[in-house]
């Protein structure tokens, strides 16, 4: 059932309900008066008229049965209309509140909603009496009227409440009655909405007062049984919160009753202490023997999320100390994991030069200058000696950008202009890869706060990357966007091998795209790339999808 179906039955059952509540009041003071009614007699009609006496309640009726029959078709009216008038007015009891509410689907009060609760009971409780009183004119009247077609009045009288003429009365009292019954159905559906709505107690006066004083006592509770970790007093708090409840339960033991309640108060707290304190020293234990991610049940309050008891409180540090050495505990393997990474392959990356040197060096020593190979041995050893150079020069400075001790003037730098200088002089890698270059600027200005020589430094690096490890024949896309107060540049390339590897694996330093370390380069590019770009106050994130590579570099404007 869609909303706008829910709407209009909604409005249905509030236009009809009333109505039903009326017509099945109406009937029901017909029913009474009728049935008060008295039949009169001739003879008790001569003799009370030759005495002066008027006859009220006194009537004809026109067959002899006529009083019976119409009570007894009138009840089974009055309990069908009834019996609608209650389904009505659950039905509206049902569908108040599913109209408005809240993104979190809490029912929303409107202003007559969030009248007082008293008020809204009383006001309930007398239109439903007044509604009721409303049919005892009715009831009155209906012996001085020939309207039913069933008896006719011995004494007929049109001003039962003079100087109102009966029709009249009739009329106010139907109108009364069904007013009546529509404030006491508006009343009372928003009462049931204001449960809905868990606000019964918020919209009442008296609620209002009870929740005050709950919460100052549930505030003064929880201040001398939840220690805090800023007051100094917190032990003394806890002592004096245990001293008032021996005192309690000392006076209340002076009284056979106040021992039942002493007995009911020991069993409600202890067992349960007990239960926390072994739970907390199972868990300690746990923690001990080596199980650092275990964590201690903790009962919290639902409102405030906080810990109900101290207990509680110091099972919640336990469970924090236990992260917080977790933590420092991978943290410190991740660390050993990379200095042991680092020196092998720092080893590898050193010694495969240096086993060319020394080698081709060994055959020139024995075979002599004048070998016809020898300029051949000497370009390789040249070749060797300038990589290994590379290498020291990149490892001095990924030690100065991780440490920060680097110089970074920063200036305003077309972050777009410096970019296309960068592709002109790798043009002749990149083509020689078939790579072609798709950029898209999306900024007007694209200018930024930069070091030229970092940011220059740190282009060549990510263009670097994609010339060794770009797979041949396919598309690299440069994108320069607005990202809030920073100009972003995001770089995606195909990766030619599969990237078994995490972003942060693949910016650890001498880390490589290629597990075979065959290709060019140190392993250093990406590394130093991110911490140039922290130095110059930017951001530096890889992204792995697949085999699809993407770094994001964001400098402030």
């Amino acid at each position: 059932m869609n909303l706008n179906t829910k709407k209009t039955i909604y409005g249905i059952l509030a236009f009809l309900a009333p109505l039903v509540g009326t017509a099945c009041g109406v009937l029901g003071a017909a029913m009474v008066g009728v049935a008060s009614m008295e039949d009169a007699t001739s003879e008790m009609v001569k003799h009370l008229a030759e005495n002066d006496i008027h006859l009220t309640d006194e009537v004809h009726f026109l067959k002899e049965n006529a009083q019976r029959d119409f009570i007894s078709n009138n009840f089974i009216f009055i309990i069908i209309l009834a019996a609608a008038f209650l389904a009505m007015l659950v039905g509206l009891c049902i569908l108040t509140g599913e109209f408005d509410r809240y993104e979190d689907g809490r029912v929303r009060l409107n202003w007559f909603d969030k009248i007082w609760t008293e008020l809204h009971i009383t006001v309930c409780g007398f239109s439903a009496f007044f509604a009721v009183a409303c049919a005892i004119p009715l009831v009155k009247v209906m012996p001085q009227v020939n309207w039913l077609k069933i008896y006719e009045p011995v004494v007929e009288n049109n001003y039962v409440f003079d100087p109102i003429s009966n029709a009249n009365i009739v009329a106010i009292s139907i109108v009364g009655m069904a007013c009546f019954i529509e404030l006491a159905i508006l009343t009372f559906v928003s009462i049931v909405k204001k449960f809905k709505a868990h606000k019964f107690l918020e919209t009442a006066l008296l609620g209002k007062f009870c929740i005050a004083v709950w919460r100052g006592c549930k505030s003064l509770i929880a201040q001398l049984s939840v220690p805090n970790d800023n007051d100094e007093k917190a032990g003394k708090k806890l002592m004096l919160k245990y001293i008032l409840l021996v005192a309690a339960m000392i006076i209340l033991a002076m009284s056979w009753i106040g021992v039942l309640v002493d007995i009911v108060i020991f069993m409600a707290i202890v067992p349960n202490k007990i239960k926390k304190y072994m739970n907390i020293r199972k868990g300690v234990v746990e923690i001990k023997n080596g199980n650092l991610g275990h964590q201690i049940y903790v009962e919290k309050d639902l409102q405030t999320g906080e810990p109900r008891h101290e207990l509680d409180k110091l099972a919640t540090d336990i469970n924090q100390i236990a992260l917080s050495s977790n933590t420092a505990v991978q943290n410190e393997i991740k660390v050993q994991r990379m200095k042991t990474d680092l020196i092998s392959n720092v080893s590898h990356d050193l010694k495969t030069p240096l086993t060319s040197m020394i080698s081709y060096l060994d055959i020139l020593q024995k075979e002599g200058l004048d070998s016809p190979n020898a300029q051949e041995y000497l370009d390789i050893v040249q070749e060797k000696t300038e990589k290994l150079k590379t290498l020291t020069e990149d490892l001095f400075e990924a030690a100065k950008a991780s440490s920060g001790n680097i110089p970074c003037e920063l200036a305003t730098i077309d972050l777009n202009d410096m970019l296309d200088q960068e592709l002109a002089e790798m043009d002749a890698v990149l083509t020689e890869r078939k790579l072609d270059i798709i950029k898209t600027v999306k900024a007007d200005n694209t200018k930024v706060q930069a070091d030229g020589k970092l940011l220059s430094r740190v282009l060549e690096n990510l263009l670097g990357n994609i010339a060794k490890y770009a797979l041949d024949n396919s598309r690299v896309y440069i994108d320069i966007s607005n990202c809030s107060n920073q100009l972003q540049l995001d770089i995606k390339n195909i990766s030619r091998d599969q990237l078994n590897i995490s972003p942060d694996e693949l910016m650890e330093r001498f880390t490589r795209g290629d597990d075979s370390r065959n290709t060019e380069g140190s392993g250093l590019g990406l590394a130093i790339a991110k911490d140039l770009t922290r130095v110059m106050g930017g951001y530096f994130e890889l992204t792995i999808d697949g085999d699809m590579f993407k770094a994001t570099v964001k400098l402030n404007k």
